[in-house]
């Protein structure tokens, strides 16, 4: 994970939504991008460091990656002859 955060550029000023939990809580569903979340744990990770937020951002990120690599797993079995 140090490593896939390690290319990630975090926000440069803190988003209105990671402002406190209810806005985040409210935003977190609504992302379906890796890319995103991986982006929004990097700001919290740099700037506030709330453990119940890097820990509910890392669950949404993958519960997505983990979609992901299901669909990539199907699509190689049924490309199989």
């Amino acid at each position: 994970m140090k490593n896939v955060l390690g290319r990630i550029t975090p926000y440069e000023e803190e988003p209105d939504f990671l402002s406190n939990w209810v806005k985040l809580s409210k935003h977190l569903p609504t992302l379906h991008s890796e890319g995103e979340l991986l982006k929004i744990l990097k700001t919290e990770i740099i700037f506030k460091r709330r453990v119940d937020v890097i820990s509910r951002t890392y669950s949404r990120y993958n519960k997505i990656r983990k979609e992901r690599e299901f669909k990539e797993i199907l699509a190689d079995i049924l490309r199989q002859p």
